[in-house]
């Protein structure tokens, strides 16, 4: 065997050896990858029902406002409903088991609690609403652009499984999203709802600049 060719087989021999020390690290790090992307799409899934029973306190929050606005005790009843709704969905059993299953990470989770936490500030506000308040009138329209985009919301989580219906509801969500969002640059003075609506659209890719003062 000349000294060339031993040479070669040596150097061939130190690079595979390299080579191959180096693919645990990167199969390992390949399958934690593909690990946490299975993991993150269970989780979206299973947080949907969330988000929707989220959607829907909403909706009902914005028409018990506007129902103690307008004077009718009511309203009052539909907010402590949709408060249920909301502590349902952000503490229940299916949140807790989520929270176990690794679901801290998920982006999905952080995004709903943020939502969450939004919502809850509002209602407290909400639950102080009369029909002699001062901004009464703009309130209303905020409750209405709530209904819109918390309709939206739902209807677009909705779509995903509505085999071919689900175009012509993703069709209608868009629209009820977009009212919301040009009715929000409109309004001077939103405050918390102007932050929760925002939220809203947000999370379905729509972005608006328009800052309105704190009530």
């Amino acid at each position: 065997m000349n000294k060339q060719f031993t040479i070669t087989l040596l150097c061939l021999l130190t690079l595979a050896g390299c080579d191959s020390s180096q693919k645990p690290a990167q199969n390992e790090g390949a399958i934690n990858h593909i690990g946490q992307m299975k993991l993150d799409h269970t989780q979206d899934k299973q947080m949907q029902p969330l988000q929707m029973l989220l959607g829907q306190a909403l909706v009902m929050a914005a028409y018990g406002a506007n129902m103690k606005l307008d004077g009718n005790d009511q309203g009052q009843n539909l907010l402590v409903d949709a408060t249920g709704l909301l502590r349902r969905a952000m503490s229940g059993p299916e949140m807790t088991m989520m929270h176990k299953g690794g679901g801290d990470m998920s982006a999905s989770m952080h995004q709903i609690h943020d939502l969450g936490d939004t919502a809850f500030d509002l209602l407290d506000l909400m639950m102080g609403l009369s029909a002699d308040d001062s901004h009464a009138v703009q309130l209303r329209k905020a409750n209405e652009l709530l209904a819109m985009a918390a309709s939206g919301h739902n209807m677009l989580l909705q779509a995903e499984s509505a085999g071919e219906l689900g175009a012509v509801m993703q069709k209608h969500a868009r629209e009820l999203l977009n009212q919301a969002e040009a009715g929000l640059a409109g309004i001077e003075g939103l405050g918390e709802y102007h932050k929760l609506i925002l939220h809203l659209l947000r999370m379905h890719g729509m972005k608006d600049h328009h800052t309105p003062a704190k009530i």
